[in-house]
C-alpha cells in the first residue's frame, strides 16, 4: 500500500506504509471470546473441549453416513438413529445430510468463532440457543 504524506498529493512524500502484523491479517482464534463475554474464568480452554467434541461428533456422522445402512444389522445404533432422526433416507437423501455435515464440519474452526459485544447480539444468540434468561 502506498501512502502520501502531506496537504496535497504534490507536496507530499510517498512512502510505503507497513504491511499489519500476521496476528492482524487473519481471525484470531476465539475471537472476543474473553471471561467478561462469556462469563467464564478460562473460556479458551472451554471453547477448545467444546470444539473438540464437535468436532468428533460431527466426523463420527461422516463417516457413518459413507456407509451403506443396508449392510448394518437391523437393531443397530446406525439404523435406528437414521430411521428416527432422518426417517429412513434414501441414499440421495443421505448424500445431502453427508454434505451438511461436511459443510459444518468445515466451520468448526478456532477462526469462526467470536462471543457477541453487545447485549443485543447476546438475547439474540440465547433465542436462537433456546435459552429463556437473558444475560445480566
Amino acid at each position: 500500500m502506498i501512502q502520501q504524506t502531506g496537504a496535497t498529493p504534490a507536496s507530499g512524500v510517498v512512502q510505503r506504509a507497513p504491511d499489519k502484523p500476521a496476528a492482524e491479517k487473519e481471525k484470531a482464534p476465539f475471537r472476543d471470546c474473553t471471561e467478561a463475554t462469556t462469563m467464564n474464568s478460562n473460556p479458551r480452554r472451554a471453547l477448545i473441549q467444546a470444539l473438540d467434541l464437535a468436532q468428533r461428533f460431527v466426523n463420527g456422522a461422516i463417516g457413518k453416513l459413507e456407509i451403506d445402512p443396508e449392510v448394518e444389522s437391523k437393531g443397530s445404533s446406525y439404523r435406528v438413529a437414521l430411521e428416527r432422526h432422518f426417517l429412513n433416507p434414501s441414499k440421495a437423501q443421505r448424500m445431502g445430510i453427508l454434505s451438511v455435515f461436511k459443510a459444518i464440519y468445515e466451520k468448526l474452526n478456532p477462526e469462526t468463532f467470536a462471543a457477541p459485544r453487545t447485549i443485543k447480539s447476546w438475547r439474540r444468540a440465547r433465542r436462537i440457543l433456546g435459552a429463556t434468561s437473558p444475560p445480566s
